[in-house]
């Protein structure tokens, strides 16, 4: 699912959900980039190109302690 709403601040308000059901959310100045930026989501949901955003945000602590390293 994916929406786009203006708000009382004049801000674009487009947020989406991943394969997860997690919501993802950001702000635009211009309504046209947000339904841009949710058109590209939707797009990689729904190939299954789709990365979260925070599955890169490994600290060096819980890596090493993973035994990567």
């Amino acid at each position: 699912m994916a929406s786009i709403q203006k708000r009382p601040d004049r801000v674009w308000h487009a947020r989406h959900g991943d394969d997860a059901g997690k919501e993802h959310a950001r702000h635009f100045a211009r309504k046209v980039d947000g339904q841009r930026r949710l058109n590209e989501a939707t797009a990689s949901v729904v190939t299954g190109m789709y990365v979260d955003p925070a599955a890169g945000k490994v600290t060096f602590t819980d890596y090493y302690q993973q035994g990567a390293v």
